[in-house]
Order: C-alpha cells, then sequence, then structure tokens
C-alpha cells in the first residue's frame, strides 16, 4: 500500500514549489468571549500558548503547552504541541503523535485534551490514515470539525474529504460521522488524483482561523474565507476577497503571491482584514519568481517583488452576508510594504478594547509573552 504520508509530503512541496511563497505568514488567533479577549498564539516556542483578556489588558487566565504526545524517537526534545481551540468557555487542544506504518499503511496517533482549569486532560484518542488531520474545533454540539490537507484522512461513503464532522464514542475514540467539500467548482480529491486546488494546501499548513458569536472562520493566505456554523459545523458560505481568483486558478500551476496580511474579528462579529491588492496576487509571481536560496542576488529579488504592488488595503467582512466593504486605514499603519523586512514586520492585533489595533514586528511576534 502506498505510504500516504509520503504522498502528503511530496504534495506539500509541489505546492510550495508551483506558488513559490518564500517564508510563510503565521497569524495569531484572537477573538471574543463576552467583553474577554481570547488570545491563541502560533508562535509554538511559547510556554504560555493562550491567554484571556479583561477589556483593560489584564491577563486573566494562561494557558501553559500540553506535554509531549508520543515524541519522535528520533528527537525526543520534538513535539507537535498542539493546537489551541476555545469554544464555550473552555480550551482544547488537538495534539498529534508519531506516525505508524504497518501492513495497512502509515497512520498518525492523535488526542484531544481538554483544559480544567489547571492541567490537560484527555478527551478523546484517535488514529488517522496518513499524516491525520491539521485542526479540529469544538461545536456546541459536542462534535467536532476537522480540516485536513491530505487524501484519505476523512473518508465517507467511500469518499476523501477535506473536512469532516467527527463525534466521540462512549469509549472515547474520535470517529468521521460526515465529510463535507471545500464548496469550489470541484472536488477536492477524486479517483487516484492528487488534490485538485493545489494553491489552497498552504491553507491547512497554515491553519489561521478565527471565531465569532456564531461562527468559525477559516481562512486561506490567497483571500478566500470558508464560514462554518460553530454550533453545527455545517459550512454556510464561502466568500472570497478577490473576485479574479477564480477556482481553476487555484491549480497550483498558477503562480501567486498570498494576499492576506492580517485580520481579526471585532466585539461586534465584523472581521477586519489587512491585504494586499488583487493585481499583487494575481501578477507578481508572474513577474517576478521567488528565487532561490543559492541565487546571489536573492535579497534585492525578494525585496523587489514587494515593490510590485506595495499597497496595503483594509476591509471588513461581514460573515453572515459574506460581503466585503473598503474601510479607512488605522491611524499610524504603513499604507505600503516595500520590502521582506516590512513584510515580516506588519503584523497586528485588536488591543482589548476591541476598536484599536497594535502593531508587532517580527520580533514582537516571537517575544516571550508577559504575565501577571
Amino acid at each position: 500500500m502506498r505510504d500516504l504520508a509520503f504522498v502528503t509530503l511530496l504534495l506539500i512541496m509541489l505546492a510550495s514549489q508551483a506558488r513559490a511563497q518564500g517564508w510563510i505568514r503565521s497569524f495569531d488567533s484572537t477573538f471574543w468571549d463576552g467583553s474577554r479577549q481570547v488570545l491563541i498564539y502560533r508562535n509554538s516556542t511559547r510556554a504560555n500558548r493562550a491567554q484571556v483578556l479583561s477589556r483593560e489588558g489584564k491577563i486573566l487566565v494562561n494557558i501553559k503547552a500540553p506535554d509531549p504526545f508520543e515524541p519522535s524517537a528520533a528527537n525526543p526534545d520534538y513535539y507537535h504541541m498542539g493546537s489551541i481551540d476555545f469554544a464555550e468557555g473552555k480550551f482544547y487542544c488537538f495534539q498529534m503523535g508519531s506516525l505508524r506504518s504497518d501492513k495497512d499503511g502509515t497512520r498518525m496517533a492523535s488526542r484531544v485534551l481538554e483544559w480544567d482549569g489547571s492541567a490537560w486532560q484527555v478527551l478523546a484518542k484517535a488514529t488517522f490514515p496518513g499524516a491525520g488531520p491539521n485542526r479540529l474545533w469544538k461545536l456546541g454540539n459536542g462534535k467536532f470539525l476537522g480540516a485536513a490537507l491530505g487524501k484519505g484522512v476523512f473518508v465517507s461513503m467511500g469518499r476523501s474529504y477535506p473536512f469532516a464532522i467527527l463525534r466521540v464514542t462512549e469509549d472515547q475514540r474520535l470517529e468521521v460521522e460526515t465529510g463535507f467539500d471545500l464548496g469550489l467548482e470541484k472536488p477536492q480529491f477524486q479517483g487516484d488524483q492528487g488534490p485538485t486546488y493545489r494553491a489552497l494546501m498552504s491553507t491547512f499548513l497554515v491553519d489561521a482561523y478565527t471565531r465569532t458569536s456564531n461562527r468559525i472562520v477559516y481562512v486561506s493566505p490567497l483571500g478566500l474565507f470558508w464560514i462554518f456554523d460553530s454550533e453545527t459545523g455545517a459550512l454556510k458560505r464561502v466568500t472570497r476577497l478577490y473576485s479574479g481568483l477564480k477556482d481553476p486558478l487555484l491549480d497550483g500551476k498558477t503562480p501567486l503571491l498570498d494576499g492576506i496580511l492580517g485580520f481579526g474579528v471585532r466585539p461586534d462579529d465584523q472581521i477586519l482584514i489587512s491585504a494586499r491588492t488583487e493585481e499583487a496576487v494575481l501578477t507578481t509571481r508572474k513577474m517576478v519568481a521567488y528565487p532561490s536560496s543559492s541565487d546571489p542576488q536573492a535579497k534585492q529579488s525578494i525585496d523587489f517583488g514587494h515593490r510590485f504592488y506595495p499597497f496595503i488595503d483594509w476591509w471588513l467582512l461581514d460573515p453572515e452576508a459574506g460581503t466585503f466593504t473598503l474601510e479607512a486605514p488605522p491611524m499610524n499603519f504603513p499604507s505600503t510594504i516595500q520590502d521582506e523586512q516590512a513584510y515580516r514586520d506588519f503584523n497586528w492585533r485588536f488591543k482589548t478594547d476591541g476598536m484599536n489595533l497594535h502593531l508587532l514586528t517580527f520580533k514582537d511576534m516571537y517575544a516571550k509573552p508577559k504575565s501577571n
């Protein structure tokens, strides 16, 4: 039987070569629990992985990283620290373990943890085909919504799907209840072929999302937004910031530039977005290919690519209507990105007052979090 993990890795490499993005932006997740701000860090080096803050900025809760789950025998100091989520007043963590290979193929051991107020407790376990899911979100009905990059992870009625609803059995095992597709023109997985929309594979790797009071919003760096019902996991709509980014352009053969530079939900459930222009996404990589690491002029080429279409637009997404409205830029924020350093230093999140924004440099994003 073909090694699914190897196939998944190969597809990731192919997608990376086709899109030639270079450094991939990481997005912290912030949303609201009433008047409290929930902040989930993507920086896996942090001892504190998530925090709850008051409107005045006081840290009310610090959530530490979970203990190792089946660390790699080759590198016991490394393990998947887990993808953190917050739903209905509780923190959850989806954590992957080690790949196992046997006569039935390659499988990934995984588990879901729940924070009991002082420590992580095991809520459910599972062993998935291939490299397993990339993310699970807790739903209001007690089930989980899952996202998977690889084929064969979520199988329902004999077909593979990128999304699935999973339930916890009486013996604390996770199992797929139903699978569903991306909501685009064609299925993501067809027959023995690879993914239909290879350009979207980084969506599952970047793992960018936020929550409103009743929606889970999964964000592609290319400007697509999957909006799910947070109670049932049903896909309510797929909306895209760039109308010219049609489905055929997502095949992985068209050179594209990531457009989303930042996003965050306001207390009123509207999602603020900073993004490159549509021209930047669709044409930059056609004019300036991302250089190889051995290119002596690599830095100059990367910087030159940013300057083709340097402008930053601000948008407001209404997740209920799926519509975008152009917004005035915030005061004292850069209006352009002129080079790679400026790109890495353009990070932001809402302050705890729910109105103003923090502008964060690359160094800020990887700094040790405050505690009080």
